[in-house]
C-alpha cells in the first residue's frame, strides 16, 4: 500500500485508498512483535489487517532464487496446493511457519519520511462486518509480569466484531504479520477462513458467539474483556454482604490469591441492541486449559450469560480498563440515548437487579430551549485513571471528568462545576461551541427565540396549533458526530505510568491532550504564569484535516513504533477512516544523514519556566520562550 502524501506545516497527511467500503476501523492497543502498530479494517466483506511500521518480513525464499528455479518452485507450490485442498484447518496449522523478520529496519527515502506498511491480510468472511473490538490490552501490556493473565493477549490479536446477518463473533489471530511466503500460499490454496471456531492455517480461530437468532437485531457496539473461572465460587462475597467499612475501593477489590492456582478464563463479551427499550447481552467464552487459545469443543452453543433490559438504547458500552483479580473488571459503562452514563455490574449474582446498577451519572443544561430535554446528550463516554474516572462528550461539543474516587482531589484541590453531577475538569471542542456569558450556546439562544411572543396570523395560528399537539418544533440542526480516543501517555515529562492521552473529535474538530494528569493539575490549579502552561498540559488541535466529503467513521491514536522520530512530546500518529480510505497524521521521520548524530535535547518549556522565576535565564532561553510564544507551544 502505498500513500498519496500531503505536507501540512509540520505534519504528514498520507492517504491510502481502499478497494471497498469501511465500516469501521481502529487501532489495536499493543505493538506486534517486530514493532509495527496493527490497523484493523471493518467492510462489507469481512476485515483487512494492516501492520504498519516495525521490523520489516524478510523476502520470500521464491523470491530470492533465480528465474529457473523460481518457475520450478512456483509449480512445486501449486502442485502441492492442488493436493492439499481438501486438508483439513487443524493439519493445515501444523505446516504454519513463524515468520523472519530483518534485524534492522529499511532506510526511509528523505522523499518518504513515514513508517512503511509491512503487510496487508484480507479476511475475506462473506460477512458484512460493522462494528469491531477490543479487550483493554494496553494495560497488559504495562504490567511487569503476564504469568497470571492468558497467554493468548499477549501472542494472538483478539477482536470481537458484529456483523449484518445479526451474529456477533470472536476473532484470533497471531500478532506477528504472516510471511510473504505465507500470504502467496493462502492465495494459491484459494484458502477459506473456517468460520466454526476450528483452528486454521494462520492459527486463527473465528467463533460464534451469538447468532441473534432471538432478537432479530444487530449489535450496535460491543466491548471485550477477560475473567476467571474458578471451581470453588462460593468463596468469592457478594458486595452486597460486605459493610462499607470493610469493601474496598470500586478498583482496587482484589480477588483472594488462593484460588488463583485453579482458575481458568473466560472470554468476557457485551453487545448491546437498540430494539425496543435497549438490550445489553453478556456472554462468556472458555479459553482452553493453557489460555492461548479458544475451548472449541467446550464452547458450542453458548447462551447468553445475562440478559439485561435498558432504561434507553446505548451510544457505546466499554468494561472498565482494571483486570482481574480487581472487582471493578465487571463493571459496564453505558452511555444512553438520554444523557445519562451508568456503570453497570454484568457478574453480580445479586437477587436484586437493581443492585448491579452501581451508579448513574447525567448532565444538565443550564438553560435548556423549550420543548428540548433538560440533559445533555452524550456522543461518547471512556474510562480513565485505570477506571477510576470517566470523561465523556456531549452532544453540544462541551467535555468533562468524573472523578468517581475523588482520586483528583487527593492530589489537586478543587472542583469547577456546581451541578448536580460535577465534572472535576472541563472543556469544549472548539470556539464555536463554547458559551456565552449566560451560559447558554448560540444554538440555544437561537432555538430559544421560538417562544417568544410573535403576532398571530394565519400561518402562525396553524403551527401553534400543531405544537398544542405535537410539541414545539425542533430545530433541524443535525446533531454533530463526535467520539473519544484514550490511550497511555508516552511522553518522556512523566513518569507515572497511569497517566493517559486523550483525543477528541467533535464535527471537523480533533484536539488532544497528551497527559491527561498534566492538563488536570494545571486546569484546576490555574497557572499564573505569563508563558502558559507549557506543551504537555495544552490542548492541541489537529488542523487541516480533509475527508473530501466523506463521513468520517473513527478517529483513534496508533500506538508508536519502535523507531524514533523528531517528534515533540505530545505528538503521535492520528488514524482517520474515511468511507473509502484512511488518512494517518504523523509528523515525518528523522533524516537519515542527521538521526545517527548525537544531540543535546533543549531544555523543556518547563525547565525554562522555572529558570525565568529565578532570574537565571540566559538569552538562549528567552528566545526560546519567543519562539514557542509565537508557535503557540509554551
Amino acid at each position: 500500500m502505498k500513500p498519496h502524501m500531503r505536507r501540512t506545516g509540520s505534519s504528514l497527511h498520507l492517504c491510502y485508498n481502499l478497494p471497498f467500503r469501511t465500516q469501521a476501523g481502529k487501532t489495536y492497543p499493543i505493538l506486534s512483535p517486530n514493532g509495527s502498530s496493527i490497523i484493523v479494517i471493518s467492510h462489507p466483506q469481512g476485515l483487512r489487517l494492516v501492520w504498519r511500521g516495525g521490523l520489516p518480513l524478510k523476502p520470500s525464499l521464491i523470491s530470492q532464487d533465480s528465474n529457473s528455479h523460481n518457475r520450478k518452485e512456483s509449480s512445486s507450490l501449486i502442485l502441492i496446493d492442488s493436493d492439499e485442498e481438501q486438508t483439513e484447518p487443524a493439519t493445515l496449522a501444523s505446516q504454519y511457519k513463524d515468520p523472519v523478520f530483518e534485524q534492522d529496519e529499511d532506510e526511509h527515502d528523505e522523499l518518504e519520511p513515514y513508517e512503511a506498511i509491512v503487510q496487508t491480510l484480507d479476511l475475506p468472511l462473506g460477512l458484512d462486518v460493522l462494528s469491531i473490538s477490543f479487550p483493554p490490552i494496553h494495560a497488559i501490556a504495562n504490567r511487569s509480569s503476564l504469568d497470571s493473565l492468558p497467554p493468548i493477549f499477549s501472542q494472538k490479536l483478539v477482536i470481537a466484531f458484529a456483523c449484518s446477518d445479526y451474529s456477533v463473533r470472536l476473532l484470533t489471530l497471531p500478532l506477528a504479520p504472516p510471511s510473504h511466503q505465507t500470504k502467496q500460499s493462502l492465495v494459491a490454496r484459494n484458502y477459506s477462513f473456517p468460520l466454526n471456531g476450528q483452528l486454521g492455517y494462520l492459527h486463527e480461530q473465528i467463533f460464534l458467539i451469538a447468532s441473534g437468532a432471538s432478537q432479530q437485531a444487530i449489535a450496535d457496539g460491543l466491548s471485550v474483556t477477560f475473567t476467571s473461572r474458578v471451581d470453588n465460587e462460593e468463596e468469592f462475597q457478594d458486595d452486597e454482604t460486605m459493610s462499607d467499612d470493610v469493601q474496598p475501593a470500586m478498583s482496587e477489590h482484589v480477588r483472594p490469591t488462593s484460588i488463583q492456582a485453579t482458575m481458568a478464563w473466560d472470554i468476557l463479551v457485551a453487545s448491546h441492541y437498540t430494539n425496543l427499550s435497549g438490550l445489553l447481552l453478556i456472554f462468556r467464552t472458555p479459553l482452553n486449559a493453557s489460555g492461548s487459545e479458544l475451548d472449541f469443543e467446550n464452547a458450542q452453543n453458548i447462551m447468553p450469560w445475562r440478559m439485561q433490559y435498558l432504561a434507553s438504547p446505548a451510544t457505546n458500552i466499554e468494561f472498565n480498563p482494571s483486570l482481574y483479580p480487581a472487582q471493578a473488571h465487571s463493571n459496564i459503562l453505558i452511555a444512553d440515548k438520554k444523557g445519562y452514563a451508568r456503570v453497570f455490574n454484568c457478574l453480580s449474582r445479586s437477587d436484586h437487579n437493581e443492585r448491579s446498577w452501581i451508579l448513574s451519572l447525567t448532565v444538565f443544561s443550564q438553560q435548556p430551549p423549550i420543548g428540548r430535554s433538560t440533559r445533555k446528550s452524550i456522543l461518547g463516554a471512556r474510562w480513565i485513571r485505570r477506571g477510576k474516572a470517566i470523561v465523556v462528550l456531549l452532544e453540544d461539543g462541551e467535555w468533562g471528568i468524573w472523578d468517581l474516587e475523588g482520586i483528583g482531589s487527593k492530589e489537586i484541590k478543587g472542583s469547577v462545576s456546581q451541578s448536580p453531577f460535577p465534572f472535576a475538569i472541563a472543556g469544549w471542542v472548539g470556539s464555536s461551541s463554547r458559551p456565552s456569558k449566560s451560559g447558554i450556546n448560540h444554538m440555544d439562544k437561537t432555538e430559544s427565540t421560538s417562544s417568544n411572543l410573535i403576532p398571530m396570523t394565519p400561518g402562525t395560528r396553524k403551527v401553534k396549533q400543531k405544537n398544542l399537539f405535537t410539541g414545539s418544533v425542533q430545530s433541524s440542526r443535525v446533531q454533530a458526530d463526535g467520539g473519544l480516543c484514550v490511550v497511555p501517555a508516552t511522553d518522556v515529562l512523566n513518569n507515572r505510568t497511569d497517566d493517559e492521552t486523550l483525543l477528541l473529535w467533535y464535527d471537523d474538530k480533533i484536539i488532544v491532550i497528551p497527559s491527561i494528569l498534566t492538563h488536570w493539575r494545571t486546569k484546576v490549579k490555574g497557572s499564573g504564569n505569563l508563558f502558559g502552561t507549557g506543551v504537555i498540559g495544552e490542548p492541541h488541535e489537529i488542523s487541516n484535516v480533509h475527508t473530501r466529503g466523506e463521513e468520517r467513521r473513527e478517529i483513534s491514536i496508533i500506538p508508536k513504533a519502535g523507531r524514533s522520530s523528531k517528534r515533540s512530546a505530545w505528538k503521535a500518529d492520528i488514524l482517520i477512516v474515511a468511507e473509502h480510505y484512511i488518512l494517518i497524521v504523523a509528523p515525518p521521520l528523522d533524516n537519515p544523514a542527521t538521526s545517527s548524530k548525537p544531540e543535546v535535547a533543549a531544555p523543556s518549556a518547563l525547565a525554562d519556566r522555572h529558570l525565568l522565576a529565578e532570574g537565571k535565564l540566559d538569552i538562549e532561553g528567552v528566545d526560546r520562550i519567543l519562539t514557542g510564544m509565537t508557535n503557540g507551544t509554551r
